[in-house]
């Protein structure tokens, strides 16, 4: 399954959880065999992990895989909640979020502002995996600046291109 399928999530049974599991841990020691630099690491439950990875324009982005009995869901904070002209803040970030695939933009905690994204346990691969965490970089690159330049005009210097 690529991002933007319309695939059943159906409920994994134990045999599909474990794989799963194997496919996510070798992409990750994939992953910083490839890439010097790159942090991974796994939350005490041992079914949540985090990749972190340097940027061009946002300084890191970080995103969190967490894998459920139906479901991977991916989370990476974009923003904090803006704190001026929030309306146009939203207003960017409503356009922006109708041209997104995989992931879309999301209000969390704190009013932060997020991309999160979700996919069937059974079709996990390491392209897919290579597929999200790509995305969730791209679009963090592509949509920070503007939105923090935005939301917090009067504290953050503009550092990238326009979205």
């Amino acid at each position: 399954m690529l991002l933007g399928s319309n695939e059943t999530f159906k409920i994994a049974d134990d045999i599909e959880v474990s794989q799963a599991l194997v496919v996510i841990n070798d992409w990750r020691q994939n992953l910083t065999d490839r890439f010097v630099g790159m942090v991974t690491g796994i939350d005490g439950d041992s079914k949540r992990w985090l990749v972190r990875t340097k940027g061009q324009v946002k300084e890191y982005t970080t995103v969190w895989f967490s894998l459920e009995q139906r479901s991977l869901q991916v989370e990476s904070q974009l923003m904090p909640a803006p704190e001026e002209d929030v309306e146009r803040c939203y207003e960017f970030l409503l356009r922006k979020n109708s041209k997104l695939v995989g992931l879309h933009l999301s209000i969390g905690m704190e009013n932060a502002i997020y991309l999160v994204g979700s996919f069937p346990v059974v079709s996990l691969s390491g392209e897919l995996l290579d597929e999200i965490l790509g995305t969730a970089w791209t679009y963090s690159e592509e949509i920070f600046s503007t939105a923090m330049a935005i939301g917090f005009k009067s504290k953050y210097k503009y550092r990238g291109t326009k979205a």
